[in-house]
């Protein structure tokens, strides 16, 4: 929602890159992609590194229900680009490189933070090391724990589990 006030966005981003910061962006919202067309394709080519947009977001972006092309359209002006489709998996693209991840099956109570807690993890992977598909697999573990709770303050054992995921995520043959 930074991007409403667009001087400090500006301001905040350019800092960012000087410092040697890598940036990313979650779109926040349909209205942000709306209000913000104008000046986005800039901000994205030259001063973020990652984006994240769910599907309605990623609508707004491209005018197309097709999450593919809305990957491909972000990819344009991003090098690393994420498309969550929800229950239904996510589009990661990274580079040329292209690849669906699915999503995990859960019985979902609440959304509230499964994007933020998503994008975390696919942060925490692609930081640690992990190659986009694994990151998103991480993501994806993440998010899904979230929306079986009420709020987004995942319980200790959960993130317990979730550590054992990553271990076992590592181990996964390259």
């Amino acid at each position: 929602y930074l991007l409403f006030n667009r001087e400090l966005a500006l301001k905040t981003l350019k800092a960012a890159k000087a410092a040697g910061c890598t940036v990313s962006l979650d779109l926040a919202s349909f209205e942000v992609v709306n209000a913000n067309k104008d000046v986005l394709p800039e901000l994205l080519g030259a001063y973020v590194d990652m984006v994240f947009a769910n599907e309605e977001e990623a609508k707004a972006w491209c005018n197309s229900d097709d999450p593919e092309e809305a990957l491909k359209s972000l990819a344009e002006h991003c090098n690393t680009v994420a498309v969550k489709l929800g229950a239904e998996g996510a589009w990661v693209q990274q580079g040329d490189h292209k690849v669906f991840v699915d999503a995990h099956s859960v019985n979902a109570v609440d959304t509230t933070g499964a994007g933020d807690l998503w994008a975390s993890g696919f942060l925490y992977g692609l930081l640690s090391g992990l190659s986009p598909e694994k990151s998103a697999k991480l993501a994806s573990k993440v998010g899904a724990e979230v929306v079986q709770i009420m709020g987004a303050s995942i319980p200790e054992q959960t993130w317990d589990d979730i550590r054992e995921f990553l271990k076992n995520l590592n181990k996964e043959l390259k």
